[in-house]
């Protein structure tokens, strides 16, 4: 089938426009002739019997032909797809579940992919998948607003899981464009659908929000408000109380506490164990720590947080759990026990920027302990290794100026 070729600067890949008259409707075209010629020699009622049985029988073979033709037209569909930079070309789409993107590949293999990591998608077919292509390719050259209109008009036409399909694109178009009330009306279908469902819901939380409190983030609230009060499950009310107490922290909303306090009480559903679940999780815990005492239901939360939480987000949890501890601490035991999460922060992720949090929070139950060789050691440590943050750097040396007049004072 012919096409032309354009590049795209957010791709850097050749994405591709259909012509506008494919070869299966020149085919169909010329049927049709065939066929009307044929229809006008019947009726006519004259005419050899031999011609007419020559022509039946040239009109069966387009028949036959022409439905062979079609399948194999159907099934030769090339479609486009680009997966965190990687281009797959004459591709086929094949279906949505659970918020992957199954196709097959030009090499014959069968791939499945998180629709949030898909770059670009270019599907072949005419109707609704014209408006598709055309907002795929404003949402990849950063117009997510233009790519949002054509979403919407591709939703009304499309079906079955290129519904879900659509809405998880849109979902993204709207949080790109920072419209928040769209995007969490979106969040909203998403997670309620058959073939994207929660997966692509926790996966997709708007992040784009905005610092103060307007029109669009009151709607927005009060929509997570009404979806919170329907029953359902519990994957949804993680993803919508996720959503709500981020919107509100951002805010700076005096409602963030509360709403923090009720993401804490969760559980994470398996199926909702996303980097985003989890990045907002580690601040509601932050947020409640902040605003009371450590109960023990607190660290039951951030134990199960530290047992199933992305790699990425392990360190959080471990120092927010030293924090809780060394809160909690009242004998010597308890604060040795509330160093080993520090360290192991600091030992085990020596190349993290956040080890050096660890070996601040270990320093402040050293000096609890008394320990100040020890404290001096790991403030050194801190400030020669090369992977601490230049503030985590700044705090270690003014402790350790700190505990240098400590010393000096305690001379007699």
């Amino acid at each position: 089938m012919e096409a032309s070729v354009v590049t795209y600067p957010m791709t850097n890949f050749p994405i591709k426009h259909p012509s506008r008259k494919p070869m299966r409707h020149r085919f169909f075209a010329g049927a049709s002739r065939w066929l009307g010629a044929g229809a006008a020699f019947f009726g006519a009622g004259s005419g050899h019997p031999h011609a007419r049985r020559r022509v039946s029988r040239v009109l069966v073979r387009w028949c036959v032909g022409g439905l062979c033709c079609a399948s194999v037209v159907m099934e030769s569909r090339a479609d486009q797809v680009i997966v965190r930079g990687e281009n797959f070309t004459n591709a086929k789409v094949i279906n949505l579940s659970n918020g992957l993107l199954r196709f097959r590949g030009h090499d014959g293999l069968f791939r499945s992919e998180y629709l949030d990591d898909v770059d670009l998608l270019i599907v072949e077919g005419g109707g609704f998948f014209d408006d598709l292509n055309e907002a795929e390719r404003f949402l990849s050259a950063g117009q997510p607003a233009k790519a949002a209109i054509r979403y919407r008009r591709a939703l009304q036409l499309s079906t079955g899981f290129w519904s879900d399909l659509i809405s998880v694109r849109l979902l993204v178009a709207h949080d790109r464009a920072k419209e928040v009330d769209k995007a969490v009306q979106s969040l909203i279908r998403v997670t309620r659908s058959k073939w994207a469902g929660p997966v692509s819901g926790a996966r997709l939380i708007p992040v784009h929000l905005p610092e103060k409190r307007n029109g669009a983030s009151a709607r927005a609230v009060r929509e997570l408000d009404r979806a919170l009060a329907a029953r359902q499950p519990e994957a949804h009310a993680v993803i919508f109380e996720t959503a709500r107490y981020k919107l509100l922290h951002q805010m700076r909303d005096q409602l963030a506490p509360g709403a923090a306090a009720r993401v804490v009480a969760h559980e994470i559903p398996e199926e909702v164990r996303s980097d985003r679940v989890y990045d907002v999780l580690a601040s509601a815990m932050r947020t409640t720590l902040l605003a009371g005492a450590v109960s023990e239901d607190m660290l039951a939360g951030v134990d199960r947080a530290i047992a199933h939480c992305p790699q990425r987000q392990l360190a959080d949890f471990l120092l927010l759990k030293g924090q809780m501890l060394s809160r909690k601490a009242v004998t010597r035991e308890d604060l040795m026990r509330a160093s080993w999460p520090f360290l192991r922060v600091a030992i085990q992720m020596e190349n993290d920027p956040r080890a050096g949090r660890g070996l601040l929070g270990a320093v402040r139950i050293l000096e609890r302990l008394e320990d100040s060789t020890g404290a001096r050691t790991l403030l050194n440590e801190c400030i020669a290794s090369k992977h601490v943050e230049a503030a985590t750097r700044d705090q270690a040396k003014a402790m350790l100026d700190a505990l240098d007049v400590a010393e000096k004072s305690n001379v007699p």
